[in-house]
């Protein structure tokens, strides 16, 4: 099993992609947000962030109100390569949009060393529960260690750009981009862990001293009767 640990802020899992990146506007735009209202765009660089998630895409300008896309159920929105097209009639704004993802990655060199672990160990001591009544509980200590591990580093790069068509022309009248780098550490083998000599000892001086339930108490049996002769 491989686990990735993330160290930059640039998503695609869970079919979402979302990051930071610079909305170009070449002439006047009107656009709506989720309620039909008109958002009025002149041109200019803004900066923007876009968020494609649940069949919906989402265009956040600062300062301005959210701009919607609806993605239909039946069209496909690649997550890591390929190109797409959504008319205006499916989006619900007043241009055509087309789109192109693009995503690689690189695998750096690897590492193998030696890090500190823990686990938890469990015990049993005795108690009185909210009756009186003496009982068996468990609990747990948490004992520290050492273990292998070997791993390397991986970068994956992606380049997302859409752009808003003229439905008459099919002239780009505005175009989003984005570029965006997550590094992955990739741990591809950890050993089990050893736990430390003084950790154990610790561990054993713990359940010794545990509280210890008396043995439970016998009521020996009645005694029959003697037989008359």
């Amino acid at each position: 099993m491989k686990y990735l640990i993330l160290f930059l802020s640039f998503l695609t899992l869970n079919s979402c992609i979302e990051g930071d990146g610079k909305f170009d506007v070449y002439q006047n735009l009107v656009l709506k947000d989720k309620k039909s209202n008109e958002i009025l765009l002149s041109p200019g660089a803004y900066r923007a962030q876009i968020i494609v998630k649940n069949k919906k895409m989402t265009l956040k300008i600062p300062g301005k109100k959210k701009i919607n896309f609806e993605i239909p159920k039946d069209v496909y929105v690649p997550e890591q390569n390929g190109s797409f097209e959504l008319p205006s009639t499916l989006t619900g704004q007043n241009y055509d949009l087309v789109g192109d993802i693009q995503t690689t990655y690189d695998r750096g060199e690897d590492f193998y060393g030696v890090e500190s672990c823990s686990h938890y160990r469990s015990y049993r001591r005795c108690t009185r529960n909210s009756r009186n009544q003496i009982v068996w509980i468990s609990q747990s200590a948490l004992l520290r260690g050492e273990q292998d591990i070997s791993y390397h580093n991986e970068s994956k790069n992606t380049d997302f750009v859409l752009e808003l068509l003229e439905l008459l022309t099919g002239n780009s009248v505005a175009q989003y981009s984005m570029n965006q780098t997550l590094h992955y550490r990739v741990v591809d083998y950890r050993s089990s862990c050893r736990i430390w000599g003084y950790e154990e000892d610790r561990y054993w001086r713990i359940v010794r001293s545990a509280r210890r339930c008396p043995p439970p108490h016998r009521t020996p049996p009645p005694t029959p009767p003697r037989k008359r002769n």
